[in-house]
């Protein structure tokens, strides 16, 4: 469950008068220096978000500007406040083991790209000139009111800027495929490939964040963000050409195993993906079993379900349980996808699968294999060893009768003696030693 998300105002209103406040066109000096004021409380409280703090440090610069600072002071401090903006927003977003472009993630979050020069020069290069710090914070501010204020104001999905989609990963997979391929075929070309093949899982790696930020604007979180990033890699692995090859021929395992036919190619690539995201072969697992569970495409036959089932033991077998691929997981995943009426068309491949995976555990494989079979097939039919097992059991009930009956006989003659004996519950007998007499109310002691 996601915790709530604290944040430095009490209600939308608050929020709403700050934003008036440092946008507004009346007495504008007024009114920024109150937001500022307003910030500097929050901030004392509770942290701010990147974009509040931001704009406390864009309007402490543009406070100092107005109220006649030196000139040098003022563009260190719209220089200062316009780095922190671009590196806070940009660095977040940075994911994975190889670090992509600012302008790059600038593009995709929709931050002017000048924004980003101008940091570079503010920050390696002679400082901007004044003008042009002026007109960054202003701009800066205004993309903050379009990308902040207003979403969390309105709460609309329609005000949030679109994300920029990553672009297909078709023709890397297919450039991968291709060295891979060779280095595969001739060992001794895999040392002058490896630099080809190092940049390629570089770009790889960069597709994977842009997916990420993309991801960023429809889930409650990172996690959640890479997971649908993994989740679009492994759709783009899967299909035709990727992991399940075209020609039919060889989509087929090449031993009775369900090895994959094509794993020593693909093997480099999964394994440096898994290497850098600990949950891809989980995700991994579950989109190749809603490909298994579709059955009105065309494309979807037995070889190709045969190909992706065979990569489903290869995971299996590869990272198994520390990574989250348990035999069972994945075994429980496949049955859930494919919907009941079309389970006896995939029974055999299942089983196969099941007889492959749960060798070692015969209860388990016993409980899987009982699942798949057809309806009517699990009926009870008496044989010889049931009538031999219910004799048993009939010959130990009879030897146990008589002490039954005497431990009944028993009892029912105890019960019946202390129904004559025993007084009643809560009661105690009077006769024998007891002096007591009936007589009249009030008249013990008196009547003899």
């Amino acid at each position: 469950m996601k915790l709530p998300r604290r944040v430095p105002w009490a209600s939308k209103a608050e929020l709403e008068q700050l934003c008036t406040w440092i946008y507004s066109d009346e007495s504008p000096h007024d009114a920024k220096r109150r937001a500022l004021h307003r910030l500097a409380a929050w901030r004392v409280a509770t942290p701010l978000p990147h974009a509040l703090d931001s704009v406390l440090s864009l309007l402490a610069a543009e406070l100092g500007d107005e109220a006649g600072a030196s000139a040098m002071l003022v563009r260190q401090s719209y220089a200062s406040a316009i780095v922190r903006f671009v590196n806070g927003m940009v660095d977040p977003l940075q994911f994975g083991a190889y670090a992509r472009s600012i302008a790059g993630i600038a593009a995709q979050i929709g931050l002017p790209a000048w924004l980003v020069e101008l940091r570079h020069a503010a920050t390696h290069e002679d400082l901007p000139s004044l003008d042009i710090l002026r007109e960054a914070s202003h701009e800066a501010l205004t993309w903050i009111l379009h990308n902040y204020f207003m979403p969390v104001l309105s709460m609309a999905e329609s005000t949030a800027r679109p994300p920029v989609q990553p672009p297909s990963l078709a023709p890397l997979l297919k450039e991968y495929k291709t060295l891979a391929k060779q280095a595969t075929r001739d060992a001794s070309l895999r040392s002058s490939l490896q630099p080809d093949l190092t940049r390629i899982f570089r770009q790889l790696e960069r597709w994977i964040g842009e997916a990420k930020v993309s991801s960023l604007s429809v889930s409650s979180g990172t996690d959640d963000a890479e997971a649908n990033a993994l989740e679009l890699l492994s759709y783009e692995l899967l299909d035709k050409g990727g992991l399940v090859p075209i020609a039919k021929k060889k989509r087929l395992p090449t031993s009775d195993r369900l090895f994959p036919p094509n794993a020593e190619v693909w093997r480099p690539l999964l394994l440096q993906v898994q290497e850098q995201h600990a949950s891809f072969g989980s995700v991994l697992i579950s989109t190749i079993a809603t490909r298994v569970g579709i059955f009105d495409d065309a494309d979807q036959d037995d070889t190709s379900r045969t190909c992706l089932l065979s990569w489903v033991v290869w995971i299996v077998d590869t990272w198994g349980e520390s990574a989250g691929c348990g035999s069972h997981d994945a075994i429980s995943q496949l049955l859930l996808s494919i919907p009941p009426t079309q389970l006896s068309k995939s029974a055999p491949l299942l089983v196969q699968l099941v007889e492959t995976l749960l060798t070692d555990d015969d209860s388990l494989k016993t409980r899987f294999l009982a699942l798949l079979q057809p309806p009517g097939a699990t009926d009870n039919v008496w044989q010889d060893a049931d009538v031999s097992i219910m004799k048993q059991r009939l010959a130990v009930i009879q030897e146990s009768a008589p002490d039954i009956r005497r431990a009944k006989a028993a009892a029912v003659v105890d019960s019946a003696a202390m129904a004559v004996d025993a007084p009643a519950v809560g009661w105690r007998s009077l006769a024998g030693n007891s002096s007591w007499q009936p007589c009249p109310i009030g008249m013990s002691g008196i009547v003899s």
